[in-house]
């Protein structure tokens, strides 16, 4: 008689674990390696958050040119990461990087919440209604909170408009995400 066990793979798919799979023949890093290095070439423009230069040494809109948007959102997060959320770059290095790439065009939830940090954080007060837009149009904790305490931060009446945005839209949020937010503003 013929079982399921005399077939090799289904051998590999019964026992206990993941089956032996070799990363190296579907993933080679070389995208990660490029958004990467930009993200460091920018955060080493501005090490101090002082904005000069305003851009790194021949940085163009080519950069991030026929890149997906899986390498702009680790190209940003990456950035993101370099700054550590409390050492944020100056403004005329946010604005020179929406000169170059104009990645507040982009649509993607991933991207736009990501850029909308790195621009609070920098203190654009333009970034308000964009990120009350996003902050109105989705309830996922992953952007809310995020955003929210960005926004709690930015000088400029940052924490004002996080708590009116949140006053307005915490009906919307499931009850665990508004608890989380109302504690991220409160503290």
């Amino acid at each position: 008689y013929f079982t399921v066990h005399h077939l090799p793979r289904a051998r590999e798919t019964l026992r206990p674990g993941m089956p032996p799979v070799d990363v190296g023949t579907y993933y080679d890093g070389a995208s990660s390696a490029a958004s990467a290095d930009l993200a460091r070439r920018w955060h080493l423009c501005d090490v101090l958050g002082v904005g000069t230069p305003d851009r790194p040494a021949g940085a163009c809109a080519a950069d991030i040119a026929g890149w997906s948007a899986v390498q702009i959102d680790h190209f940003l997060l990456s950035l993101l990461g370099y700054r550590g959320g409390t050492h944020s770059l100056a403004l005329p290095v946010v604005a020179a990087m929406e000169e170059l790439y104009g990645l507040s065009a982009y649509r993607n939830s991933e991207i736009r919440c990501k850029w909308l940090q790195l621009r609070l954080g920098a203190g654009d007060k333009e970034a308000f209604e964009p990120a009350r837009e996003v902050l109105t149009s989705m309830g996922r904790m992953k952007f809310l909170r995020p955003l929210y305490r960005s926004l709690k931060l930015c000088k400029g009446g940052g924490r004002a408009f996080a708590e009116e945005t949140f006053a307005a839209a915490r009906g919307m949020y499931h009850p665990i995400a508004e608890k989380m937010v109302a504690a991220d503003l409160a503290a």
